[in-house]
């Protein structure tokens, strides 16, 4: 049976712990390239889905790796007609993979802002978000709904690069996002671990790099 990696999110009042996650400072001369055909399905006005991709991709440049964005069209925003990118809907893990922005769950509870779908093998390269929960937790934390937005894109991309049981104790990867993490967010401050992003440029750099399309937005 598929497994399922989910990114709940549980606010608190007080904070229990103090912990300070350790993000990859990297140099690397050259990025390893990542390309994500984007799905959204919520018709979010373009400036606010630009910058929470923005935001998802400035969570991967410290471990070295360039985020290629396809915005592909679905049935919110196929109407009238556009133009199809090309190689939207190609996906090829680890180097290509696909992300799907919809309303909401209907399987999960409201503590659940996104899932990957890995195979048995812990790999896959589909995922989901749900922009309304990102948008109740904007009018709770204040918060900015693409900062929260980019960041579970960025932690649920994160899971089909790394696979099964990539939840941290601390960092983008926390499986539970409490009042710390949300300050981080909104300060722009959670990354991978220096391990987590040693083992996503290893893989993706073992892999063929896709083939350069003119048309992909690169942040």
């Amino acid at each position: 049976m598929p497994q399922l990696s989910k990114t709940w999110l549980l606010l608190s009042t007080f904070l229990t712990t103090l912990v300070f996650p350790t993000w990859a400072r990297t140099n690397h001369r050259e990025y390893s390239q990542l390309v994500v055909s984007v799905y959204d399905s919520v018709d979010i006005p373009r400036p606010f889905l630009d910058q929470a991709e923005h935001e998802a991709a400035r969570i991967f440049k410290p471990a070295g790796v360039k985020v290629l964005w396809i915005n592909c069209p679905t049935s919110a925003t196929n109407y009238p007609p556009v133009m199809t990118p090309p190689d939207c809907g190609l996906v090829d893990w680890p180097n290509r993979l696909a992300l799907r922005v919809v309303p909401h769950s209907l399987r999960f509870p409201n503590e659940v802002f996104g899932v990957a779908f890995l195979s048995d093998e812990g790999v896959g390269c589909y995922s989901d978000v749900f922009y309304d929960l990102a948008t109740g937790l904007h009018a709770e934390s204040k918060v900015g709904v693409a900062n929260i937005l980019g960041n579970v894109m960025a932690h649920e991309l994160g899971h089909l690069l790394l696979g099964s049981n990539s939840h941290a104790l601390s960092g983008i990867m926390k499986a539970r996002w409490e009042n710390e993490e949300l300050e981080r967010i909104a300060k722009g401050g959670l990354f991978f671990t220096i391990e987590q992003a040693e083992l996503i440029r290893e893989r993706l750099v073992a892999s063929e790099p896709p083939m350069a399309v003119s048309a992909l937005a690169s942040y």
